[in-house]
């Protein structure tokens, strides 16, 4: 019941960016917690991060819906806060295009990993694959 990492290289290229833009996104999200919110740095967030990641790369049906959901929502969270803080004159943050940037670079990545895994190639992929991996085990 295990799974073969060396499988990666046989997906469909939308699927392989995907999962880049999507190790990525989470990355670059963790960075810009850990940079400008290290006290808010919740452990159990990386933890799901990882988690999605995996069930992705492994391409179970389920995670590519959970995965696009979340995207949606923490992108929508980065460019919020960013936006908010960017511009308010009370913040901290107020006019600091680094900060801007930080917040920009995951929701990004976030959005191109949902659009990749939009697209037709990507959702039949998902599709097959776990039928043709019950397949190749019976056989």
């Amino acid at each position: 019941m295990g799974f073969d990492f060396s499988q990666i290289g046989g997906y469909p290229k939308t699927v392989k960016w995907a999962i880049a833009t999507l190790i990525a996104g989470w990355l670059l999200h963790f960075l810009f917690l850990y940079r400008y919110f290290p006290d808010l740095l919740n452990y159990r967030q990386p933890v799901v991060g990882a988690l999605i990641c995996l069930f992705v790369v492994m391409i179970k049906r389920w995670a590519r819906m959970l995965c696009i959901f979340f995207n949606i929502g923490v992108a929508g969270i980065d460019l919020f806060f960013g936006v908010l803080l960017f511009s308010s004159s009370r913040s901290a943050f107020a006019g600091d295009v680094a900060f801007l940037l930080s917040t920009f670079l995951p929701a990004a990545a976030f959005v191109a990993s949902t659009v990749f895994l939009l697209t037709g190639e990507c959702g039949h992929f998902f599709k097959t694959f776990e039928a043709n991996r019950r397949e190749d085990a019976s056989e």
